[in-house]
């Protein structure tokens, strides 16, 4: 076997055991980018890269997907002020101890359950429509709000086990349609009730757009490309449409 041959087969066997991470916010891989911790913008990142990263400061950079947070195994502390997320997910961080995610009007629900909120510090001021804080222990976080511990800043949020257990409820009383359907300006969903978070896939699950729907509003589809697309309600309802 000539040795050019036997170099691929020991490269492409040491790249086939480098573990990546998907990131498929363009926003945040760019940041990790800029910090060195990558190097082409191409939804991933290795993870061997990231997974020792004890702090991130990503405020003010247009991110609305934190996909692949939960990689950074390390962290300790995270700043995404003035983001665009509707949900912040960092139950798989155990070691984070401050979170920082104030003025986002975009930020429904947080998920700090990663069984160190008795070491943790929740920034969520100026987030007018955070409704759900999912917790460790309800009665700790009660008890401990706006102290050294959490500070909110809101009175519209609830503390819960579960932030998902309300519209699990209400998705069942109030089954979701869409119309029109096709469409090529608006979607309309009926059936909403509460503001929730969507995200829109591609036939090949890529994340062609997100946001928050609120009752009686419409999504607008006016950018996307003609094709056949799944609209995601919360983590709850998929829906498929027809863009025209």
């Amino acid at each position: 076997m000539n040795k050019f041959l036997i170099i691929l087969i020991l490269l492409f066997g040491l790249n086939s055991f480098a573990q990546n991470t998907f990131i498929p916010d363009n926003n945040f891989e760019q940041a990790l980018i800029d910090f060195g911790y990558d190097d082409i913008l191409d939804n991933q990142v290795l993870t061997s890269n990231i997974d020792t990263v004890t702090s991130l400061q990503l405020e003010d950079l247009d991110i609305s997907d934190l996909t692949g947070i939960e990689a950074f195994a390390a962290l300790e502390t995270l700043d995404l002020s003035r983001n665009l997320l509707t949900t912040i997910d960092v139950s798989q961080n155990n070691n984070l101890e401050l979170l920082d995610c104030a003025q986002m009007n975009t930020l429904l629900k947080v998920n700090i359950q990663n069984g160190n909120n008795t070491n943790m510090l929740l920034g969520a001021s100026d987030c007018p429509n955070l409704n759900c804080v999912q917790v460790d222990d309800v009665d700790y976080v009660n008890a401990n709000i706006n102290s050294s511990f959490f500070f909110f800043g809101s009175n519209n949020y609830v503390i819960s086990l579960d932030c998902f257990i309300l519209s699990t409820e209400e998705f069942n009383k109030n089954p979701i349609s869409l119309f029109p359907n096709p469409s090529s300006n608006y979607l309309q969903a009926t059936g909403i009730n509460q503001i929730l978070p969507f995200t829109i896939y591609s036939l090949d699950s890529r994340i062609v757009k997100t946001g928050i729907i609120k009752p009686d509003n419409r999504i607008n589809i006016q950018t996307l490309t003609p094709g056949i697309y799944f609209l995601r309600i919360s983590s709850l309802k998929s829906i498929r449409f027809i863009k025209e």
